[in-house]
């Protein structure tokens, strides 16, 4: 893998022997017409030039003693392994044929100018040929697929080395009549963001572990995995996943590290897209403090880098909900929460108010417990069946809510009706979705056990208080969470989801319970409502 290093201006040339990898599906005459073994009257070097990265913002400011002119800050260099892959295509001909080329550096690694080898192929005179980088064995000559990571690790303030696991290239040439050069200009598919936090002065001594960058309004406009058509001339890449979130980790091993200078400057390298018109909500956190700010996105075009400057204040944006790579975008908070550790509200299912109206809670240590509750009038008896309001005859027969996999109005909805918007309660669809989308781990937040989620793709977490329930009046813990869905199962019970934290096996994403019993809810915030 090449290196990004303190400077972005690249400029690479590398003399390579090429060597060809005959693919299953292209047959040898094929494979033949576009390559031949290394001759004389055969090209058997190839000039790599990869173009720089340019800087739309056109400044070379001092901020806080750093250079923020990012044309000036990286030096590209090939590295031991790097694999670039060639498509032909012949001359009189359209659409491409034949196979992949792959080749290999063999000397000049963690330099700028390096050659590379193969198995003794060389490209044939008056041909056209097709590169990108890194090679991928799964690509097709239409089509090759490219992911972009969140997630990944800045070692130290305004280092950008990371990005270079996302930094992919294409480039395209046709060889001459004779001589034994092939000219090859790469073009970079990405578009960098450079992004610098100023922090209050009392956040100064504080290491900080994650930098996350969240668009406002859930909208979905950073691209995680693309397509594009490697045998074009300039190819563009088609998104396939989107995300509203990106995150990087902090420091050696993602234990963070402190401001300098009161600022934490990161590096970014995403999948061109146009942030115009969308604000870009950035958040700090050192897993305990979280500092926030926001700036207003611009045009990302590929092989183009900007830079952004806010001011972080203590305390995250209000707007709080997670990307975990589901349809739905998730609350950070239980319904009724002021954080993601406290346990909020209790509802029964299809309810839209709470039947108490204070509570107190001890959320600390092994044994949660209620210390004082006040029912509202009428109430007293808590979360029974005499109290809730589908049914007359204590759950024998219902009067709204009868068929089985039926959804709530959202009128019906506890979290439409407090939140309104796009919130609304998860489905047990949606719920599955989450579980199969992520990772789970029993942990303890200021306290508090519960359960991390961990998305999978997007690499944002979600955790879950262990919030325990109502039966009637009385309230237990259980060392679980028990949240509702929006779907009815059958008869008297209601889908919902359960996990006790010692250990993500005891996990039941479809868990059933009566829906009369009071259980937390965490909303969705739906895009397409």
């Amino acid at each position: 893998m090449k290196n990004i290093l303190s400077k972005l201006s690249v400029n690479v040339i590398a003399l390579a022997l090429l060597c060809a990898v005959l693919t299953p599906s292209c047959s040898s005459d094929d494979f033949i017409s576009d390559y031949q073994p290394q001759r004389e009257t055969n090209i058997t070097t190839a000039i790599m030039t990869v173009a720089e990265f340019k800087d739309d913002d056109n400044e070379s400011p001092m901020v806080n003693g750093l250079k923020t002119n990012i044309t000036s800050e990286g030096k590209f260099l090939w590295a031991r392994g790097d694999q670039v892959g060639v498509w032909p295509t012949l001359e009189e001909e359209e659409e491409p044929t034949g196979s992949q080329v792959l080749f290999t550096v063999k000397e000049g690694a963690g330099t700028a100018s390096a050659s590379f080898t193969g198995s003794g192929w060389g490209l044939l005179h008056n041909r056209t040929y097709y590169a990108y980088y890194p090679y991928n064995s799964s690509a097709m000559s239409n089509k090759v697929t490219n992911t972009y990571q969140s997630g990944l690790n800045q070692m130290f303030n305004n280092m950008s080395l990371h990005i270079a696991a996302n930094d992919f290239m294409y480039a395209s040439a046709t060889t001459p009549d004779e001589g034994n050069d092939a000219h090859f200009q790469f073009h970079h598919m990405g578009s960098i963001m450079r992004i610098v936090i100023n922090m209050p002065s009392k956040a100064s001594s504080t290491a900080f572990k994650t930098v996350t960058l969240k668009a406002k309004g859930g909208k979905r406009v950073f691209p995680l995995q693309v397509t594009f058509n490697p045998t074009e001339v300039e190819p563009v890449e088609t998104p396939v996943t989107l995300t509203s979130s990106l995150s990087v980790k902090l420091g050696l091993s993602g234990n963070g590290f402190k401001p300098s200078s009161n600022a934490i400057i990161v590096w970014f390298l995403i999948g061109a897209t146009d942030l115009t018109g969308t604000d870009i909500n950035v958040s700090v956190s050192n897993g305990i403090d979280t500092y926030s700010g926001t700036f207003a996105g611009k045009q990302q075009q590929a092989g183009h880098a900007r830079s952004y400057t806010l001011d972080a204040s203590e305390g995250d944006i209000a707007e709080d909900f997670v990307d975990m790579g589901t349809k739905v975008l998730w609350a950070r908070c239980n319904l009724g929460a002021a954080s993601q550790e406290n346990f909020g509200d209790y509802y029964a299912w299809g309810e839209t108010i709470p039947y108490y109206s204070s509570i107190t809670l001890t959320e600390t240590g092994s044994s949660p417990a209620m210390t004082a509750i006040t029912w509202k009038d009428g109430f007293k008896s808590g979360y029974a069946w005499a109290n809730y309001f589908d049914t007359t005859n204590g759950g024998s027969s219902f009067n709204t809510y009868t068929k089985s996999g039926q959804v709530l109005d959202l009128k019906d909805d506890a979290a439409h009706a407090v939140l309104g918007g796009n919130w609304r309660m998860p489905t047990t669809e949606e719920v599955i979705e989450l579980y199969e989308a992520c990772t789970l781990q029993p942990t303890t937040v200021k306290g508090v056990r519960g359960v991390l989620f961990t998305s999978i793709t997007t690499g944002n977490t979600l955790f879950i208080p262990g919030n325990g329930h109502f039966n009637g009046s009385s309230y237990t813990s259980s060392n679980s969470y028990r949240l509702w869905s929006s779907t009815l199962s059958s008869g008297k019970e209601a889908y919902g989801w359960y996990n006790t934290y010692t250990g993500p096996d005891s996990e039941n994403m479809q868990y059933k319970g009566e829906r009369n019993r009071g259980w937390g809810i965490r909303p969705v915030y739906d895009p397409n409502m």
